[in-house]
């Protein structure tokens, strides 16, 4: 039986490349942006595969699956930095599958191997790919969970974008919803640029924001604290009644606050238009 494996695992070896140009001819990615020095790399990528998958036979389960994982994770990479859709990715492995049973009713039919035998092949191989199929899904995921929080970061970091008037005197329009993970980052953003920009004023324009809760109040009265006590007035624009009504509520003393009921008021008050 060990000799038979053999057999297939050394047949595999000598057509992988064949196998992998098979693989790629098929691709679900075949006719799209892929160039010709491109689709070289993959069937090389995908060639590479093939010989796990036909050592799989004469190696250790364990060894054979470690390979698979860390040819699984370097080929995920190189989809990735090619911009390959994963679902395509994700197809593409039925034709490992269907190329490699192929392979062995072929080597099946010269060697004149028993049907146990090419089972055994079948399962092992399946075995092994069933393995570089999970870690593709999972570097994948990982991947894009990484994309993800990069945009969140870039768009947080829009979240405080103060616009400046004067060399000393600044806005920050805020707009749309805030949650307890935005207010956090206008708040050190905030505080970072003004001090940055070396501010003496600093006007939060609220005109932009539908609804404000307990967490909102509560984070707008820490900004204008917080920029106090870095020697930043700040002046609170575009006070909706009903959010002035939700601060009153709260408790939130707004005659400690600096407030107009418009940016355009606030700006023509201190003079700079």
């Amino acid at each position: 039986m060990a000799s038979d494996l053999q057999l297939i695992a050394q047949e595999l070896h000598a057509r992988k490349e064949q196998i992998a140009r098979n693989i790629t001819s098929s691709s679900a990615y075949n006719g799209d942006h892929i160039n010709e020095e491109t689709t070289e790399d993959l069937i090389q990528a995908r060639s590479k595969a093939i010989e796990v998958l036909a050592d799989s036979l004469t190696e250790g389960v364990e060894e054979a699956k470690r390979r698979m994982e860390d040819w699984a994770e370097n080929f995920t990479k190189k989809t990735v930095d090619l911009e390959m859709i994963i679902e395509k990715t994700m197809q593409n492995t039925s034709g490992y599958r269907k190329e490699i049973w192929n392979q062995l009713k072929e080597i099946s039919s010269e060697y004149s191997l028993s049907q146990d035998m090419v089972f055994e092949a079948a399962i092992r191989i399946d075995d092994t790919l069933d393995k570089g199929l999970h870690t593709m899904c999972m570097a994948s995921a990982t991947h894009h969970s990484s994309v993800l929080k990069e945009v969140q970061s870039a768009f947080m970091e829009l979240s405080a974008p103060i616009v400046p008037i004067t060399n000393d005197v600044a806005v920050l329009p805020l707009i749309g919803d805030i949650d307890t993970h935005r207010a956090q980052v206008i708040m050190e953003k905030t505080l970072e640029k003004a001090t940055n920009l070396k501010l003496n004023h600093l006007f939060i324009d609220l005109s932009g924001v539908q609804i404000v809760d307990t967490m909102v109040a509560k984070e707008i009265e820490q900004v204008a604290t917080s920029l106090d006590l870095i020697g930043v007035k700040t002046t609170l624009t575009g006070l909706r009644p009903q959010i002035a009504q939700t601060m009153v509520n709260l408790g939130i003393e707004l005659r400690n606050l600096d407030t107009r009921a418009s940016l355009h008021q606030a700006i023509k008050e201190k003079e700079l238009c």
